[in-house]
């Protein structure tokens, strides 16, 4: 799934332009891959009426229901997803409720439910229950997450180079995933989630002595951007320390 991508754009409820005062209250998504929309709202309408007076709950998820079954039903357009939203759903003015800028994202899992749960999850956080964290964590890991964040910077999907290891006769060093930008940057996932002291330093000592290796093929041409998993347990936050230190010091 190298660089294949989705869509989401965030309903947001608007109270006041003025004030810049809005909630969010569903996300629509689009996966070209798997030629799919589909429409997730808050499950906390009712609760909104707590903050703002004037809010029509009823009016609302009646909204709510028709993008969720418009969403279902809809046949794959090949129109700009901006442009789809407008045509099918709402158009961008002063109306109570606005779709966001459309954000793109790297697509992570064939599992597109488990990535609408994710989502769902990180803008409406009260609203967890669909899947066990460790499965979040195998699917959707650190090296997602910053690309996810490059892209939202620069939507430029060429900027992703092919990986190849950095090698000679005494060591091998492969990155997750190499990125251009003026400079050539290779990235490496570090796990210290579940390991022992020992473990995380010897994995340190290891990738450190790995680049020491290879600090004349590496030289000038590559950065190196390690990105660290903290171990689970606060007992082995010193050994993480030392092993950032170790890194640190690596030519």
């Amino acid at each position: 799934m190298t660089n294949q991508i989705f869509k989401y754009s965030l309903l947001q409820y608007v109270h006041s332009q003025l004030l810049g005062e809005q909630l969010n209250v569903g996300i629509l998504f689009y996966f070209p891959t798997f030629k799919k929309y589909e429409f997730r709202s808050s499950a906390r309408i009712k609760k909104i009426k707590s903050f703002y007076k004037d809010f029509s709950s009823s009016a609302i998820s009646k909204y709510l229901q028709e993008f969720e079954h418009g969403a279902s039903k809809e046949s794959v357009s090949s129109e700009d997803f901006s442009r789809f939203i407008e045509s099918n759903f709402l158009i961008r003015e002063s109306a109570p409720l606005q779709f966001s800028k459309a954000q793109t994202a790297i697509l992570y899992s064939d599992n597109t439910d488990l990535i609408i749960d994710h989502y769902v999850d990180l803008y409406f956080p009260d609203e967890k229950e669909q899947h066990p964290s460790e499965i979040i964590e195998k699917e959707y890991s650190q090296v997602d997450r910053f690309k996810n964040i490059l892209l939202s910077q620069n939507l430029d999907l060429g900027l992703f180079k092919k990986v190849e290891p950095i090698k000679n006769d005494k060591a091998s060093f492969k990155p997750d995933f190499v990125w251009e930008n003026g400079s050539v940057n290779l990235v490496k996932e570090i796990y210290f989630k579940e390991a022992t002291d020992e473990k995380i330093k010897d994995h340190a000592l290891l990738l450190s002595n790995k680049l020491n290796y290879l600090s004349k093929e590496i030289g000038h041409r590559y950065r190196i951007d390690f990105l660290v998993n903290r171990p689970a347990k606060d007992t082995l936050y010193h050994s993480y320390e030392v092993a950032l230190e170790i890194l640190q010091d690596s030519k």
